[in-house]
């Protein structure tokens, strides 16, 4: 496909010339020198778009890209606004044109006024054609709150999923049933057999999810009713959860598994579909009534100086996001192995219904143990490689966290604001359950466990109404956070 990018000679060239041309006639002559030079996460970005990329641009303009081990790499080098030092290597993620950072990233940096608006992102074609979905997560107001009037500080570029991975070879054996959705992780054959994530985010999200509500319920929505449930309940299930925990690692909650000392884990779709297709005895599923999602996104740091003027994004910036935002560039990003395209994700307008007439295919378990236990073990720090959550606190040390740290996350916003989100009541949830059991309501069908497994065959790309039924994490105000303290306290 021939992509063609439109420049204005006045404001993009860097010298004019007069050539002679063989007729004797002489024209004037523009050598636009162009540059554009991305930071991104180390892997996130395909090989075939940088070759076809440099194809398209041909000798009109230079590119780069530069990659990094963490998004808390680029984001630390954003913090930096002082010029890098010559011949110091790498371009600085400070005056890159543009930089990838994580959805949950998105906010600080706007706070902090480490990344700025995207220019007339309104006229381009990439925004034109992204789905509504993405265009309510990358507007935001100055506070980097989600806000559909606020400008557009983000496009994506691929997701993914928290997803669970189970051993049911060895959950089956002792009488335990397959894991179809968050509550199935409350069967007592899993106690202290879970390895879990060591995010508070997660864990309080588990919970959630496994009562019938939103990853992104608020203290408003618990304290008003409209969630349906009571902080006490709420608190009840965090403590069945952690009394499931084997561990609370980000680094070797997946090397449980390998090594047999865990059965399931619940983990980010980068790490558990590379387990899944190393140890063939793993399964692995995205939950039924949906699951949080993550992005990688384009952003514009606040000090870049592309282009040959030395200032401001390239000009050539759109053409790399609608680059990013063809069709054809599906095709390398197809699912959840890779990261997916973000063409790849379906409406959210009906998520509330999906998650309530899709949630679990059960009720809550018949024999939860109500004993209240602290995590057995934690092998290893809250840090994994491209972590994928900022202002996170480790569940395992939960109880030695104060209010002052509490109050300095920074992924904290303001508890007024215009973001909002649309809540499945549990009532809309549990009114609505269909009869897919068959044998006992411990037991799923096997249709319904082989639609929600993730293999190659479905390029680890889960169910459309589960993704529809999924939803981004938004970030948290000072009572949700509050909230959340008392949650994991003991």
């Amino acid at each position: 496909m021939l992509f063609v990018c439109v420049l204005d000679p006045v404001q993009s060239a860097q010298a004019a010339k007069l050539i002679e041309l063989r007729d004797g006639t002489s024209v004037q002559a523009y050598e636009h020198g162009l540059m554009l030079a991305i930071v991104a996460l180390r892997g996130s970005v395909p090989a075939q778009w940088v070759i076809d990329f440099r194809v398209t641009l041909g000798h009109y303009a230079g590119f780069s890209l530069d990659q990094r081990g963490q998004f808390e790499d680029i984001f630390k080098e954003l913090s930096e606004t002082h010029k890098q030092k010559p011949g110091s290597g790498n371009r600085s993620s400070a005056v890159a044109d543009v930089v990838s950072l994580g959805d949950t990233w998105l906010s600080p940096a706007i706070r902090q006024g480490l990344i700025q608006p995207l220019r007339n992102a309104h006229t381009y074609r990439w925004y034109k054609q992204m789905p509504k979905r993405w265009r309510d997560l990358c507007h935001r107001d100055r506070e980097g709150r989600v806000d559909p009037n606020g400008e557009v500080y983000a496009a994506p570029y691929r997701w993914g999923a928290t997803l669970i991975a189970y051993r049911k070879d060895k959950l089956l054996a002792v009488g335990g049933h397959a894991i179809c959705d968050w509550a199935d992780l409350l069967q007592p054959k899993l106690k202290g057999k879970i390895a879990f994530l060591d995010s508070s985010r997660e864990l309080v999200g588990a919970a959630l999810k496994s009562l019938g509500c939103s990853y992104n319920t608020t203290a408003t929505d618990v304290q008003s009713g409209r969630a349906g449930i009571t902080e006490q309940q709420l608190k009840e299930q965090v403590t069945r959860l952690r009394g499931q925990a084997l561990l609370f690692s980000s680094r070797d909650h997946v090397r449980a598994v390998t090594a047999g000392d865990a059965w399931a884990v619940v983990g980010w779709s980068a790490d558990l579909v590379q387990l899944s297709e190393r140890v063939n005895s793993v399964e692995t599923i995205s939950p039924l009534s949906g699951t949080a999602l993550w992005s990688d996104l384009w952003v514009v740091p606040t000090q870049a100086r592309g282009g040959h003027q030395d200032k401001g994004p390239s000009p050539i910036l759109p053409a790399w996001l609608e680059f990013g935002m063809q069709p054809e560039r599906a095709i390398t990003l197809p699912g959840l192995k890779t990261g997916a395209s973000p063409l790849l994700l379906p409406p959210a307008a009906a998520a509330a219904a999906a998650a309530a007439a899709g949630s679990s295919t059960r009720g809550p378990l018949l024999h939860h143990s109500s004993a209240s236990r602290q995590q057995t073990q934690h092998l290893g720090g809250s840090s994994g490689a491209g972590k994928r959550l900022v202002g996170e606190w480790s569940v395992a040390d939960s109880s030695k966290q104060t209010q002052d740290s509490l109050q300095q996350q920074p992924d904290q916003q303001p508890a007024s604001g215009p973001q909002s989100i649309s809540l499945p009541s549990v009532s809309a949830v549990t009114g609505l359950l269909t009869d897919l059991v068959k044998g006992g309501a411990e037991s799923p069908t096997r249709e319904l466990e082989e639609s929600l497994r993730l293999t190659h065959s479905n390029a680890y790309l889960p169910r459309q109404d589960v993704l529809a039924a999924s939803e981004f994490l938004l970030p948290l105000s000072a009572d949700t956070l509050a909230m959340y303290k008392r949650l994991l306290a003991p």
